[in-house]
């Protein structure tokens, strides 16, 4: 008679079958004795029939550098949106969201909370934490930020003011007329336009210059064919 293969789910399957002919000896109807039978009597008798000595004295686990990437990697991640009041819900808590130097608020804005093992809490908006609450919601100090590749969202013009990038170039309307320059439209002579590049400006004029011609020229040939039909 062929013998069945070892497999480590054969041998976890016999090993199920066993503990539960010794559970039926033993007479155990009530699931608290038998948690206790099985840590008194079958661990110890499994162990040591089954237990051999390491290969390696040395651990196998592997210090974690960086005990905070660790706790941000395994945390729960769930996003929100903030509130018209400047909260984030969180089940029954509403978490304020303190006063920041990077912007006015964060109304509308789509924000992460991140849950760690201790039930503390934490308020990401891209990469960056704004705000870190207490497992009842009370407002505890920002400690050190993960650092991330990338951002969920544009800097927003207070961030690269501060950052020494300046501000976004301006691109409202400008009045009638303002700054026409030899027939050319008033954002091409508009410094706040943030066209810099000299050749970029004429290439942009020239453009302008061909448009108006071939409109002029339309015309021209239009009043010309009525001319003719006449």
């Amino acid at each position: 008679m062929a013998q069945r293969p070892t497999t480590t789910k054969a041998v976890n399957a016999d090993a199920v079958r066993e503990l539960a002919l010794l559970l039926n000896e033993t007479g155990l109807s009530e699931i608290e004795a038998a948690n206790e039978w099985l840590r008194k009597v079958y661990l110890p008798a499994h162990n040591a029939r089954f237990a051999r000595p390491a290969a390696l004295a040395e651990s196998g686990f592997v210090r974690v550098a960086d005990a905070a990437a660790l706790a941000e990697t395994l945390c729960i991640q769930e996003e929100r949106v903030v509130d018209r009041a400047n909260t984030v819900s969180w089940g029954r808590l509403k978490l304020q969201l303190p006063q920041s130097p990077l912007r006015a608020h964060y109304v509308k804005a789509r924000v992460r909370v991140h849950q760690y093992p201790d039930a503390s809490l934490a308020v990401f908006h891209g990469p960056r934490c704004i705000a870190r609450f207490s497992a009842d919601g009370q407002h505890q100090p920002l400690g050190p930020t993960c650092p991330s590749a990338t951002s969920c969202s544009t800097p927003s013009r207070t961030l690269r003011a501060a950052c020494g990038g300046g501000l976004r170039p301006v691109l409202t309307a400008a009045p009638p007329n303002a700054g026409m320059v030899t027939g050319f439209p008033a954002w091409s002579s508009d410094p706040r336009f943030g066209v810099r590049n000299s050749t970029l400006k004429l290439s942009l004029e020239a453009n302008w210059v061909e448009t108006r011609l071939s409109i002029w020229l339309g015309i021209s040939r239009k009043v010309a064919s009525t001319r003719r039909s006449t």
